[in-house]
Formats: structure tokens, C-alpha cells, sequence
């Protein structure tokens, strides 16, 4: 086993930054209510019908809310079972439906094969061996997908091993917030025996009489970015849908909490012992609104590059990182500097 020296530790700021060239990009959190208000129309077609209640129960709460745009300031607004409605459409959004359009509102969460500054940033920074660790909050699956690209194998620690081709030790990838790739199932198994992908069973929710959806499988694994790997309606009585923390302060977990814990917990230590990091697009925010990243931001490296879109976040991480070097000017800017 090769220990960690180098880690790259990715917010919802570097997939944006990643693809602010590109027309299809993920939405930003103070931008998602008004995405998720422009595919309400794919969400209610006739082919998804098994997941109509707990699509028409979030519009319905948006509606009540005409003018929110920013998710997370939404959901400090509301109370009870609305918080875990506007997650569950949430979880329905961001899910690769079968037959879904491509004009999706222009977004893109890792299924399109398409490189992008993600591609550049592991060229530059040379991510290609063990001895580097990826932490990514984000739910998308963009980083893997340059990866793949690049004919790097990783895998995500926590789950059964389902590294990537390759005969190099694969590196770890840890998604301490959840990923729409993260799937529970008591009878995992990975692929067909004529070697193609199979359709894995993710999280599974029941559908009460009354509308209610309750998870009910607690197992996590996780499958390789895929067309077919994240959403699949199994029947009139249940729908699944993938394994996230809440977007909401303090990022809890309505399902799987203690394996997400756990990949929280082993990516702690692959900080406490790394030399280097490298930070992209995470802000250091209080432990109130996520204790994960709070903590991660206490630990001192004798390297630390600081990517992020303004003067303020870098000036917030100089001063308990004095050693700390600030790149405010964005991820393009960054990989810029490197080149020369």
C-alpha cells in the first residue's frame, strides 16, 4: 500500500470552474431552484410515472416558494417531511433517467464523455499514481469521468472494490457527502458474465398508500460512472434513487449513514498524514454548516494551494494558512500559472 502524500479536495466551485467554457455544466446550489423549475415538464413525463408523487410533492413546495432560487436557503425555510421532499427531488434531478432528453437545461453530471478542464487539472498536476488521494463533495461524476479519460484507475474506498481497468495501483476517491453513483444493495454484483456492465440496484425506496417514500436498504456500494448506474424504477410499488447527504446546513444523511461516516471518517485520516493539498472550489465554512470540511480545514500541510473565485475566500483561508498559496481568480487561472 502506497501512502498518501498529495490530495485534491474538490467542491461544487471546481466542476463549474471545470466546464465554464463549456454549454453543459451542474448547477450551482444558489442557482438550483431555478434549474430544477425549467425541468419540471421532464420530470412529470408519461415514462416516469412511478415517481410522479415525489416529483409533483417538491413542485409542489417550490410553488409555494415562486421567488427562492438558492436550494440551501430554501430548505432553512421549511420544516419536517417538506425537507426530505425537496431532497428527494432532488435525488430524482440529478439521477441519469433512461430516456432522458439532452437538453436537460443544459446540465451535465458526468455522463457525457467530454473533456474538460478537470482533464487538465490531472495532467498538470500529475494525479496519475497512489500516492495521491481524491476528496470530492461533489455528488457529480466529472472528475472520474477525466479519469477514465486519462486511463487512470481509482477506486472508492469503503465499498466493495470496484477500481477502474488498469494494473496500477488504483487511486482512492473518497465522497464523503454522497455520490449519484452510490447505490445500496444486499446483492451486489458488478457486471454480466459475458463482461458488460450490469444494471446495479440502487437505494430503494417504498411508496405508502398515502405517497410517503421511506429507504429501506442500508448496504452501500458504489458503481462506475454509466448511463445505466444511477436511477432505475423497479417497479409500481418502489423507485431508487441514489445515496446523497442533505443539501441543507449540517449535510446529514437521511440513508447510509454510518458507510458515508465511514468514507467521512478513513478521508480525515488520508488528510492527517498527507503533505500536500491542493483545494478547489470549497469554501472554509463554519462546523455548523458542514463539520466534515470545518475539521479538514484545522489541519495544517507543509503545502497548500488555494483555488477559489474571489479575494475574500482566499484572504479567510490566509489567515489560519499563512504557508497557504491563493489562487482567487479561478480554476482556468490556476491551471494558467501552472503551465508557465
Amino acid at each position: 500500500m502506497i501512502a498518501t502524500k498529495n490530495i485534491l479536495f474538490i467542491g461544487a466551485g471546481a466542476s463549474v470552474g471545470a466546464r465554464l467554457h463549456l454549454p453543459r455544466r451542474p448547477p450551482l446550489g444558489n442557482e438550483l431552484c431555478s434549474w430544477l423549475r425549467g425541468i419540471e415538464s421532464e420530470l412529470l413525463r408519461p415514462g416516469l410515472a412511478d415517481l410522479r408523487v415525489t416529483v409533483e410533492e417538491g413542485f409542489g413546495i417550490l410553488k409555494r416558494w415562486p421567488t427562492e432560487n438558492n436550494f440551501e436557503a430554501l430548505l432553512s425555510k421549511l420544516e419536517g417531511d417538506d425537507v426530505f421532499r425537496m431532497q428527494r427531488l432532488l435525488m430524482v434531478a440529478f439521477s441519469d433517467l433512461t430516456d432522458r432528453p439532452t437538453n436537460m437545461r443544459g446540465s451535465d453530471l458526468g455522463f457525457e464523455t467530454r473533456a474538460d478542464l478537470y482533464d487538465d487539472l490531472v495532467e498538470i498536476l500529475g494525479i496519475n499514481s497512489a500516492d495521491w488521494a481524491i476528496v470530492s463533495l461533489n455528488y457529480d461524476l466529472l472528475f472520474e469521468s477525466a479519469l477514465i479519460r486519462k486511463g487512470i484507475p481509482y477506486r472508492y474506498p469503503q465499498f466493495p472494490d470496484r477500481s477502474t481497468c488498469g494494473a496500477n495501483e488504483p487511486l482512492k476517491v473518497y465522497k464523503p457527502h454522497g455520490s449519484i453513483n452510490f447505490f445500496a444493495n444486499g446483492q451486489y454484483q458488478g457486471f454480466h458474465a459475458n463482461g458488460a456492465a450490469a444494471r446495479p440496484m440502487p437505494t430503494t425506496f417504498s411508496i405508502s398508500a398515502n405517497g410517503r417514500v421511506t429507504p429501506d436498504f442500508g448496504i452501500v456500494f458504489a458503481a462506475p460512472p454509466g448511463a445505466d448506474n444511477v436511477l432505475w424504477v423497479a417497479n409500481g410499488s418502489s423507485i431508487s434513487l441514489p445515496v446523497m447527504a442533505n443539501y441543507r446546513k449540517g449535510k446529514d444523511i437521511l440513508v447510509n449513514f454510518r458507510q458515508l461516516n465511514s468514507v467521512r471518517a478513513e478521508s480525515v485520516a488520508e488528510f492527517q498524514t498527507a503533505t500536500r493539498l491542493v483545494v478547489i472550489g470549497v469554501r472554509m465554512i463554519d462546523a455548523s454548516d458542514d463539520q466534515f470540511v470545518s475539521d479538514i480545514f484545522k489541519i495544517r500541510f507543509q503545502s497548500m494551494d488555494y483555488i477559489c473565485g474571489n479575494t475574500a475566500e482566499g484572504e479567510s483561508v490566509r489567515k489560519l494558512h499563512d504557508n497557504a498559496e491563493i489562487f482567487d481568480r479561478g480554476l482556468a487561472a490556476y491551471l494558467n500559472s501552472k503551465k508557465r
